[in-house]
């Protein structure tokens, strides 16, 4: 495998735990009790299309 594809590979893993970071661990640290359901949502999307698309290229 190419060393660019197993980078890429990496780059959208982490980038997955970012998308889930910010869908879960961010809600949970602010003192707003409202929580926006589309923007929740839209991020665990991204954190799996990420994640499928890294193992995909590894």
């Amino acid at each position: 495998m190419s060393v660019w594809l197993q980078g890429l590979s990496e780059l959208f893993i982490n980038l997955s735990a970012g998308w889930f970071g910010a869908a879960l661990i961010l809600p949970m640290t602010t003192k707003s009790p409202k929580m926006n359901k589309i923007l929740l949502t839209g991020n665990v999307l991204c954190g799996i299309l990420a994640y499928i698309l890294g193992v995909l290229l590894k």
